[in-house]
């Protein structure tokens, strides 16, 4: 790949991971009133649709909540590999650092929670940001994985 696209490529990996962590901590600051209010939103669009699919499950505010930790986590946690791996090549260190960084994050986004009037600093959903993390991780590790030994397998070029 050529410098000028490397650079590219990083600095749009490094804006998305940036809009990624912002939306976390934006989300975390919100008040619980604020909060409850988007968590039912979210749970009744959800619902109507299953509805409307003829699924007979009725989601609960907690299980959204839960749900949205671990989705808002898990692309941050591929991101933030994608991320790691385009300015670091050696394995072991990609390996240590996406996760650290993710989990920096995780511990940030909890401490704001302990801030945000109503609401509070869980360690259960440390866990749930923490397994969304590292869900994410190795998801792109194994797509990535599986990408450049089908790139190699037919003797493509990459971009």
């Amino acid at each position: 790949m050529k410098k000028s696209k490397i650079v590219t490529h990083r600095v749009v990996l490094c804006i998305l991971t940036a809009l990624m962590i912002s939306f976390i901590f934006l989300n975390s600051a919100l008040d619980a009133d604020e909060s409850s209010l988007h968590s039912a939103g979210l749970r009744e669009l959800i619902n109507s649709v299953l509805h409307s699919l003829n699924i007979n499950i009725i989601l609960t505010e907690n299980f959204v909540r839960k749900t949205a930790h671990f989705v808002e986590f898990f692309t941050l946690g591929a991101l933030l590999f994608a991320t790691v791996r385009s300015f670091i090549g050696k394995l072991s260190v990609k390996i240590l650092y996406a996760p650290l960084i993710g989990f920096v994050v995780a511990c940030t986004d909890e401490f704001i929670q302990f801030f945000s009037p109503g609401r509070a600093c869980q360690f259960l959903d440390m866990m749930v940001d923490l397994a969304g993390i590292l869900s994410g991780f190795i998801v792109y590790a194994v797509i990535y994985i599986l990408v450049r030994k089908t790139v190699k397998k037919f003797g493509m070029r990459t971009a």
